[in-house]
């Protein structure tokens, strides 16, 4: 896989990882599950599919889960699903945004965004894009 990092500098980065080990360089989008049975019944689906693509929200205000989840394709062979995480207390902010795309049903391409603000610190603001090599 190649993957590009932002530095705390702005400073893009680029390197090729041979040997990758996918279950804890994917965590993250675990964050991203909506079907959790402590969850059902807290999102809505926003409007009806359009062009294979569904949207879903949180209801009301619950805490440091999925703000918004939106799932795209036909679901088996290609598509991308995107996702917005926050969470936020009086000591603590964090935004995350997910993006993942998969062609012929392999993982194609994940992007991680976001920010972090601590009280009494600096915000950190972090951004990696990984392509997956053939």
């Amino acid at each position: 896989m190649e993957k590009q990092v932002m530095l705390r500098d702005g400073q893009m980065e680029t390197t090729r990882v041979e040997k990758v080990d996918w279950s804890k360089e994917l965590q993250i989008f675990y964050q991203a599950d909506i079907n959790k049975p402590a969850l059902r019944g807290a999102y809505e689906a926003i409007g009806s599919p359009v062009n294979g693509a569904q949207e879903y929200r949180r209801k009301g205000i619950i805490e440091n889960i999925v703000d918004q989840l939106r799932v795209s394709g036909d679901g088996t062979s290609s598509g991308t699903i995107e996702a917005t995480l926050t969470q936020d207390n009086p000591l603590f902010f964090s935004r995350k945004f997910l993006a993942l795309s998969y062609q012929n049903g392999l993982l194609k391409t994940y992007r991680v965004r976001g920010v972090q603000k601590l009280v009494l610190f600096d915000t950190l603001r972090y951004s990696a894009t990984v392509t997956v090599l053939p």
